[in-house]
């Protein structure tokens, strides 16, 4: 956090990177970042060795304030420069090249954020933010921002509190925690723990969760133990600052599932067929974005920033960004409910991750895989590996994607075929590879892990 709110006031943007992800993927995003200094918590002699033939500028944690000089006057003049435009943070998301895509926010879609977010929820300076995810993540950002816009307090969680559920509810009451902003992965966790029924968060007063859609009865557990307070689903994709909709949960009978909800002030939401036409009852179309809280597009890649950021297609008279989701929506009686995504993009634990992504890291590391295709079941909520090749075992094919991929980007099953379906043209049929695995898992073909 201080290092955070240090490189904003020095007029920079910054860029967290868990110190964890294989060296691989971490060198790549100190590549494409341009940085000219990284500053890590532990300290790292490969990633000191690798600086320095890069001409960065390494530094640990505990050095930061040896013979530090503030210079005002420098300062002043970065602050008279400065647009609400400049970038103040940046993530990383998945990408379906299998590098890693920069996502840019700006001050101005972090403020317009957080103006229309404090319009809608009446945050109390009273509050008492519980970080939960790691800061290369971007739910952390409203944690941060938020917290400071109302002049709250944040705490953030220790991890080990995610592995005793006990811990973690000693800790929200000790902190006396008013406000949790955090992924269906963590609302799923502690649902599926069994703690609320023993112990309660005495000092709650909203949740809210995004990241992918959580279950109705994983919400029915929390809502059973802890009744008065505000439960809220989010949603927009990482390309938006915060979130773009939301949905106040008044009550849950008769209801089946969570709609997206209302749109934030200062932005719209556009559900549009192939034809660019709004959805009607119960039509499904690709959610576009625009308003006020839209990002910059992806750093270092204007081809890529093109084809998302477009002009909208509901008229040709000015220049009208908007954002092109991918994802996909259904209206029902007025409300709209997330169905899934055009391309085979899905959310997992709170990430974004492309499949493919999965597949070219493993082919990049060995060459006894000559075909796989990544698709997840969305009941068992696990991403499955589907291989054609020399066979692997299982526990060789995770250390080697352990090497290149973030923990939760793992598959969990991986299933061997003789040949994978192709469609007319030789490629990779990825629906027909779905149903193969659906009648297997039918059947009961499949073995259990």
């Amino acid at each position: 956090m201080i290092l955070f709110w240090g490189v904003i006031y020095s007029g920079n943007f910054y860029v967290p990177i868990d110190e964890k992800v294989p060296l691989k993927r971490l060198k790549h995003m100190v590549d494409h970042t341009n940085a000219k200094i990284i500053v890590s918590i532990k300290g790292c002699k490969e990633i000191d060795e690798y600086c320095c033939t890069r001409d960065i500028k390494s530094i640990h944690f505990s050095q930061i304030y040896e013979g530090i000089k503030i210079d005002e006057k420098k300062l002043l003049c970065v602050y008279e420069n400065m647009l609400d435009i400049d970038p103040l943070y940046m993530v990383y998301t998945s990408g379906s090249t299998g590098k890693p895509k920069g996502v840019l926010k700006t001050q101005k879609s972090v403020l317009n954020f957080l103006y229309s977010f404090q319009k809608v929820f009446s945050l109390r300076e009273q509050d008492v933010f519980a970080n939960q995810v790691s800061f290369d993540f971007d739910v952390a950002a409203k944690d941060i921002f938020l917290s400071m816009y109302v002049s709250a307090t944040l705490v953030i969680i220790p991890k080990q509190c995610f592995m005793v559920p006990k811990e973690l509810i000693i800790f929200l009451n000790k902190h006396k925690v008013t406000i949790l902003i955090w992924s269906v992965a963590a609302i799923r966790y502690v649902a599926s723990s069994g703690i609320l029924a023993k112990e309660k968060p005495e000092f709650l007063r909203k949740v809210f969760f995004s990241g992918e859609v959580l279950q109705m009865h994983e919400l029915k557990e929390w809502i059973m133990y802890l009744e008065n307070i505000d439960y809220i689903n989010l949603y927009a994709p990482t390309e938006v600052t915060g979130n773009c909709m939301y949905y106040i949960v008044d009550q849950m009978h008769g209801l089946k599932r969570l709609p997206l909800g209302l749109v934030f002030p200062n932005m719209e939401v556009m559900v549009l067929k192939e034809d660019y036409q709004k959805v009607k009852e119960n039509e499904i179309g690709e959610i576009y974005i625009r308003g006020a809280f839209l990002s910059q597009g992806y750093y270092q890649d204007l081809e890529r920033t093109k084809k998302s950021f477009v002009q909208n297609p509901l008229h040709h008279d000015y220049l009208d960004v908007v954002y092109k989701t991918g994802d996909l929506a259904r209206q029902v009686e007025g409300q709209l409910y997330f169905i899934g995504r055009v391309d085979h993009q899905i959310k997992h634990m709170g990430y974004r991750i492309e499949l493919e992504e999965i597949e070219q890291a493993l082919y990049t590391q060995t060459s006894q895989v000559n075909r796989c295709c990544a698709i997840y079941d969305v009941e068992k909520n696990k991403i499955i590996l589907i291989l054609q090749g020399e066979f692997i075992k299982n526990k060789k094919i995770r250390s080697i994607l352990s090497n290149v991929l973030p923990k939760y980007m793992i598959p969990h099953q991986y299933i061997w075929l003789d040949k994978l379906p192709e469609n007319i043209r030789g490629k990779l049929d990825r629906k027909k590879t779905m149903e193969q695995y659906l009648k297997m898992k039918n059947s009961g073909e499949l073995y259990a892990e």
